[in-house]
């Protein structure tokens, strides 16, 4: 039943195979908008998943011309995984495809491990990059964001 219901997901998913250049700014803005910081004077995005970090650092590049040159990354991680810190940092190097001069140090995060992970030699932390000189960008994107909250929440469900 499980793999019904996952290759059911997969062909509607088929649906949205091309984002057109208006959805492609949607869902970037609205993934800043969860994942991206709102006020240290800087545009910052954070998040474990490589994915949406590299659909993030393309979304940048293709509406505000934000280069790999242009960010600073950084990366936090459990400190548990310190021995595991090269393989980390290129992993994330070597899948953003960003010089090894644009991260700074690992910061190691120190809790309690209360469960062990099946993942922990595939965890690579989350994931942190901030724009250079953004301060105006960040004011730019806050006002997207708060225009696409505000049409949002115009929509009333239809009654039937």
């Amino acid at each position: 039943k499980k793999r019904k219901i996952i290759l059911s997901a997969k062909n509607e998913a088929k649906k949205l195979n091309k984002l057109k250049k208006s959805e492609f700014f949607i869902a970037g803005l609205a993934l800043y908008l969860a994942e991206g910081s709102k006020k240290m004077g800087r545009v910052q995005f954070t998040n474990s998943n490589p994915r949406v970090i590299n659909f993030m650092i393309k979304w940048f590049n293709y509406f505000y011309d934000v280069t790999r040159e242009d960010i600073k990354c950084s990366i936090l991680i459990n400190r548990i995984h310190r021995k595991r810190d090269s393989k980390i940092k290129q992993f994330w190097q070597k899948y953003l495809r960003i010089k090894p001069e644009k991260f700074n140090d690992i910061r190691y995060i120190k809790t309690k491990q209360k469960k062990v992970y099946a993942n922990h030699d595939n965890y690579f932390g989350t994931f942190s990059f901030r724009v250079n000189k953004s301060s105006r960008l960040l004011y730019r994107l806050n006002a997207f964001a708060d225009r696409l909250i505000a049409a949002g929440l115009k929509y009333k469900r239809e009654q039937s």
